[in-house]
């Protein structure tokens, strides 16, 4: 992505967990037991803002819906 603006993450560490925000807006925010995991979970619930998508192979993005 040449050209394009970092996004910073901050990552805190609490009492007992670590808590990972954006630096511009600390709204999008997530909790986790590690730095890597308070990141990741920040990374798959608010990728929209990063403009990315995690898609895991082999599995449907969404819930099926069925109807009988």
């Amino acid at each position: 992505m040449e050209g394009a603006a970092a996004m910073k993450i901050v990552v805190e560490r609490r009492s007992n967990h670590y808590h990972a925000a954006f630096a511009q807006d600390r709204g999008r925010w997530a909790d986790g037991k590690t730095e890597d995991e308070a990141v990741g979970k920040l990374v798959r619930s608010h990728g929209e803002a990063l403009g990315i998508r995690v898609e895991v192979a082999g599995e449907p993005l969404e819930p099926e819906i069925v109807i009988a």
